[in-house]
């Protein structure tokens, strides 16, 4: 037993003694066991830990870039029993969109014809009606892609039909396709999922058409609004307040549309939707000043402190005092012309912040 032992494991002084005095006891030679000699252990290799800019990159790029959105349609054919049955059905949809089509286009033209042509062209003068300029912004879109998105979907049908006739009648199609089934069913399928992404994205071009027009249509009626009993320079720079404004908005319209239509196409917009909010807030930042003297130069103006050609005295909350007469009222500042001629330029944000004296209205009754 303590030779079995000691071939594992190192024995102690006393239990090789006592082995010895049995083994001498019993007549036989003591054996000398080796025992395994200890070796230190090789220390552990340490992998050095990826950067969290690389681990980051890692993952975005592991993204799926591009990923087929699916048929709805082809589903819905598919569970029908027979590829007669399919093709019935089929036939339904085409001739409700082509009724919803024509439907659609008929209501939009007496729309316009009850209102003599100027719905469309309504600038939304006098009181502003939000449900009729919806309306007003619709119609042209309506009337000029309703047409192409009932082509689209009747399309979407017949190629998703022929998608689902491939493969309930899967033999017929291999033998017609001579081998290349696989090929044509791919390529059929690639067809539909890209008709059905463009009706949608006329769909897209629609709402951000009639989004656009109803903006310009809400800033004509704000505009004419602000400038009723204006003068000709009031006029003039409530235009140049609105242009950069409608200007703005134009474009954050114009790209929601556009990160519609490329995850419309299966396009992952994930990764750019962040890139472009953490953009967008570094410009939000960089254009907190412009914002806010395009604020003051609104605030300006409605509250009227003082007109072009008026005398006035601006006195700033450290305790600075500037006299002039007021020259030009524009977006982002005021120009004065001090006692001795000179200009002098004054952000609209500043001139919020003072204190106004108006010395050409002192003798004015409120």
């Amino acid at each position: 037993m303590a030779l079995a032992l000691a071939s594992f494991a190192p024995l102690s002084v006393s239990t090789r003694a006592a082995a010895a005095r049995s083994n001498g006891a019993a007549g036989a030679a003591p054996r000398l066991v080796a025992l395994p000699s200890r070796r230190p252990l090789p220390p552990l290799a340490r992998k050095p830990c990826a950067p969290a800019a690389a681990v980051a990159a890692a993952e975005v790029a592991a993204e799926v870039v591009w990923e087929a959105t699916g048929v709805p349609l082809v589903d819905v054919l598919m569970k029908c029993k027979t590829v007669e049955a399919a093709a019935q059905f089929s036939i339904k949809l085409v001739a409700a969109s082509v009724g919803a089509v024509m439907l659609g286009s008929l209501i939009f033209s007496l729309l316009d014809k009850m209102t003599g042509g100027k719905l469309a062209e309504s600038s939304g003068k006098g009181g502003f009606n939000p449900a009729a300029a919806v309306v007003a912004s619709t119609l042209k879109p309506a009337q000029a892609l309703l047409p192409f998105y009932g082509i689209a979907y009747s399309t979407t049908v017949v190629s998703a039909l022929v998608q689902v006739a491939a493969i309930k009648m899967k033999p017929e199609f291999a033998a017609m396709c001579r081998g290349y089934n696989e090929e044509v069913l791919g390529a059929i399928k690639w067809a539909t999922q890209l008709i059905q992404d463009t009706s949608e994205l006329i769909l897209i071009i629609g709402a951000a058409w009639a989004a656009i027009d109803f903006k310009n249509r809400v800033l004509a009626w704000l505009e004419a609004w602000l400038s009723s009993g204006s003068e000709g320079d009031s006029r003039a720079f409530i235009t140049q307040l609105m242009n950069p404004i409608s200007a703005v908005l134009s474009a954050l319209i114009t790209i929601a549309a556009g990160m519609a239509a490329l995850s419309a196409f299966g396009i992952n917009v994930g990764p750019l939707v962040a890139s472009v909010g953490g953009l967008g807030l570094a410009i939000g930042l960089a254009m907190q000043s412009l914002a806010g003297n395009v604020v003051s130069a609104l605030s300006l103006y409605t509250g009227r402190p003082f007109v072009v050609g008026d005398r006035v005295q601006l006195t700033s909350p450290g305790g600075g005092v500037v006299e002039g007469e007021v020259v030009v009222i524009e977006p982002l500042r005021t120009i004065l012309r001090d006692n001795s001629g000179a200009p002098v330029y004054l952000s609209n944000s500043d001139v919020t912040a003072c204190v106004i004296r108006n010395i050409s209205q002192s003798g004015k009754q409120f």
